[in-house]
């Protein structure tokens, strides 16, 4: 991407994956693909080529932009990113955002300009380009807007600021706020620049006291190892990791090295440590690097063999070691492989002074070099001439017996070996004296033997290689819990399918049903036992158990991997672990603060259902208290309502058993049979009785629609004219489950006369019927057959249904009084009352 030409200049900071911050610029330089970010007081730091980093930039035209890409060259004066690609800026706050303790002044409003004695104290803790946190002794709501005066050493700026959240609550008895800077990013602001400046300035000196402290830490630490291993050449090995070497060692290796063979052919062999040519990335010990001196080289030089490699070993030793180190970062291990390599040091200078003592002295024990009667000329003439003899056998051809030497590293973990090839007439090396050195050293477990076998056929000589390796233990994975019903309390509102949010549903309760899955348990893994080079077993860990949220009535399941409800109920969570209730207690009202209840059990309610909600339950609701206008109560059994009900306009109350209650008002009632004091102007569907035979005992106005028996003091008013309209043995539920059964009816009718007259019209023109015409007419045979049956099935249905309805039974009337305006439709007779009836006692006389 092109990133805009506007940003030329703008200062930017660079992180890294992990928002660790890596240097301060500006940004130099932009072309089609990358930028090129220049150095700013002196702190652009090296990073490493082809290293993923983000880019923030903040331009006071054109604002804040965040950008990935790829390094693909850096120096201490530029860097250049590449591969450019914009990024969302999701943790805006997180980006040139700095920890202050500054003191400023709040005040409220939209508009700036305020008087001095409105001004509040706060003390602010952060800044960012887009935020800032402050503590302040008032408590502020939310989205409060205010402006916040800074006074920095880039200058004085006013910014304006919204409350977003409160951070961590009360700090030492103030409030400690977030907010966002309500800044138009496209729009010139002096106050913004004062803000970047300042910023920028932060983390400046945030790099400068970073650098002098890892300045000071590097010069400690190489003093102080130092003077433990010594001053003079050798230096120690934590300055010689970080490249500290003095320039006259420098020199002298340098020299040395200058008439060393350079690496034709670096070995790919599997196992080994690979020679990795010039240049060299890492620095190594000064221990660590050989010359043309070291008795390897001698033995390397002396070899004559068909298949010696045409390599200088110096030189591959050296850029082995090279690899080690850049692929080990433990300071242990690198402590092994220095041991190694002087262990291999040892052996090879052994070998070659042993075999230059063995050409000057020969076989021989006698080590008498004159004689001693004679006299003192002819004594020193023998010695000179035993000298001239020594040092010409010194320069004759080696004989050296081929050698391997193990060792091993990493806690036992790795066994490295390395072989000398013979010189001359020396013994050459086998498998079996390979073995007995591995057993010596009690390398016993995990040996490549393919690699021990390779060793000899290719004549691996002067290679590092990996002759062990131990099996690390695997221990077990801890055990999981993954819930299926969220354990969190608290309200969860949804958005509607029409977009709109309903805030009386608060889904505070969390139905289940009896074996539902709460939540999924993952048992720890098995430990895997591991083994050293040695042979002895390195014990795993084992996996810790998941803590299994069970509570009361609750189980596993037959293979334990799922926790099930034992009941249908509710969701209680008690102690963090899963308890199902079947009882619903409500302790206060049905309000705000409850929203809707919709529960699969039984529904005690404490108080009151204040108006426009709703209890719904497949179980008894019980509550305490009075329901008030529009409120819709539902349930599979028994509504029982201490006080009483006023419907308003649009109350409802369905229970599949019986009602008790001490009145209803203005409301739409279905059940099976009600018990109450008072029933008026209401709707009423009642399956078998109702009574209202206590207290005033008073049924008036509306309509009640009765199976069997209704008993009450009085029915209709006296001082009102309003209508009362009875009927009884018509069972509501049953006319329903009729005219439903005639609906069906009706439609399979329809369709069967479609049929019908489709199969009619083509049988009159079976002549002329095409082939896809004649499939379909079979079809349709086939389709009416199916039809007939189904109408014939609902026929008897509908019938028996309408049967039933028209055979009321045996139905009654009873009331103390009963004032005009009363109608009762018994059956198929209407009664109605036209004056003060005493004692009405009306029937059907059916048995």
């Amino acid at each position: 991407m092109k990133l805009d030409e506007g940003y030329k200049g703008a200062v930017c900071e660079i992180k890294d994956a992990e928002n660790i911050l890596l240097a301060v610029g500006y940004i130099k330089d932009i072309s089609d693909d990358s930028i090129v970010i220049g150095e700013r007081d002196n702190l652009m730091s090296v990073i490493e080529k082809n290293q993923e980093v983000k880019i923030s930039g903040f331009s006071s035209s054109l604002g804040f932009k965040v950008l990935k890409g790829t390094v693909s060259d850096s120096n201490e004066k530029v860097l250049e990113i590449s591969d450019l690609e914009e990024i969302i800026d999701r943790e805006r706050r997180h980006y040139i955002r700095v920890e202050t303790n500054l003191t400023a002044g709040v005040y409220g409003g939209v508009h700036r300009s305020m008087k001095d004695s409105d001004w509040t104290k706060v003390l602010v803790k952060d800044i960012s380009l887009s935020g800032l946190s402050f503590e302040m002794d008032k408590k502020l709501k939310a989205e409060t807007v205010l402006w916040v005066q800074l006074k920095l050493e880039t200058g004085e700026c006013c910014l304006p600021c919204r409350v977003v959240r409160n951070v961590d609550g009360s700090v030492g008895g103030n409030m400690k706020y977030g907010c966002e800077v309500l800044f138009n990013e496209r729009e010139k602001s002096a106050d913004r620049d004062i803000i970047n400046a300042y910023l920028m300035q932060l983390q400046r000196d945030l790099i400068r006291r970073r650098r002098k402290v890892s300045e000071a830490y590097v010069a400690m630490e190489t003093e102080r190892i130092d003077k433990k291993t010594g001053s003079g050449e050798k230096k120690g090995l934590f300055s010689m990791l970080f490249g500290k070497k003095d320039k006259a060692e420098k020199s002298k290796k340098s020299d040395s090295h200058s008439e060393s063979e350079k690496i034709k052919e670096g070995s790919s062999v599997s196992g080994e440590i690979k020679a990795v040519p010039e240049p060299k990335k890492v620095s190594l010990p000064i221990d660590f690097i050989f010359t043309k001196e070291e008795p390897i080289y001698e033995i390397w030089k002396n070899w004559e063999d068909d298949g010696k490699p045409d390599f200088n070993p110096i030189e591959l030793i050296e850029n082995q070691l090279i690899e080690l180190y850049s692929k080990s970062n433990n300071y242990n291990l690198r402590k092994d492989y220095e041991t190694f390599v002087n262990d291999v040091h040892m052996l090879a200078e052994t070998a070659v002074m042993n075999a230059k003592v063995k050409n000057a002295i020969g076989d021989s024990s006698d080590t008498d070099v004159t004689d001693e009667s004679a006299d003192a000329e002819t004594a020193e003439t023998q010695a000179d001439e035993i000298i001239s003899n020594f040092e010409a056998a010194l320069s004759e051809p080696l004989n050296v017996d081929a050698a391997v030497i193990v060792r091993k590293i990493a806690d036992n973990m790795r066994a490295v070996m390395f072989m000398f090839p013979p010189l001359g007439d020396g013994e050459t090396i086998d498998e079996l004296k390979i073995k007995q050195e591995l057993e010596d050293n009690s390398v016993l477990s995990g040996i490549d033997e393919e690699m021990l076998s390779r060793m000899l056929d290719e004549k691996l000589y002067l290679k590092f290689i990996n002759i062990a390796e131990g099996k690390l233990p695997v221990d077990g994975e801890p055990g999981t819990v993954t819930e299926v019903v969220s354990r969190k309390q608290g309200v969860d509102i949804r958005e509607t399918e029409k977009g709109t949010i309903d805030y009386k549903e608060l889904n505070l309760i969390k139905n289940v049903k009896k074996d539902d899955v709460l939540c999924e348990i993952v048992y720890p893994t098995v430990p895997v036992d591991g083994m050293d080079v040695t042979g002895k077993e390195i014990t795993a860990a084992k996996g810790v158990a998941a803590v299994i949220p069970k509570g009361k009535n609750t189980h596993l399941s037959d293979d334990g991997t799922k926790l099930l409800a034992s009941i249908d109920g509710y969701v209680n969570i008690v102690n963090n672990a899963y308890s199902i209730e079947n009882v619903l207690q409500i302790k206060g009202d049905i309000d705000n603060s409850t929203g809707n209840i919709t529960f699969d059990g039984n529904i005690l309610i404490k108080g009151d259902v204040q108006e426009g909600f709703s209890v719904i339950s497949d179980g008894t609701v019980t509550i305490e208290g009075s329901v008030g206008a529009n409120v819709t109560i539902k349930a599979g059994k028994d509504i029982t309502i201490r006080h009483g009900v006023n419907g308003g306009t649009r109350g409802n109350i369905t229970a599949g058993g019986k009602i008790r209650t001490k009145f209803i008002q203005s409301c739409a009632v279905t059940c099976y049979g009600i018990e109450a004091e008072a029933i008026l102007d209401s709707t009423v569907e009642c399956e078998d009785y109702m009574t209202v035979s206590r207290g005033k005992g008073t049924l008036a106005g509306g309509k009640f629609s009765v199976g069997k028996l209704i008993e009450a003091i009085h029915i209709g008013n006296e001082k009102s004219s309003v209508s009362t309209e009875i009927i009884l043995g018509q069972k509501p539920n049953l006319l329903r489950r009729r005219d439903a059964a005639k609906l069906k009816l009706d439609e399979t009718l329809k369709k069967y006369e479609e049929f019908a007259k489709s199969i009619d019209y083509m049988k009159k023109n079976a002549d002329n019927l095409t082939p896809e015409r004649k499939a379909l007419f079979s079809k349709s045979l086939i389709q009416v057959k199916l039809l007939l049956s189904q109408k014939e099935k609902e026929e008897k249905e509908f019938r028996e249904l309408d049967e039933e309805v028209h055979n009321t039974g045996y139905c009654r009337v009873k009331a103390y009084t009963a004032y005009p305006g009363t109608v009762i439709r018994i059956g198929t007779e209407n009664h109605i009352i036209q004056t003060e009836t005493k004692g009405l006692d009306l029937n059907n006389s059916a048995n």
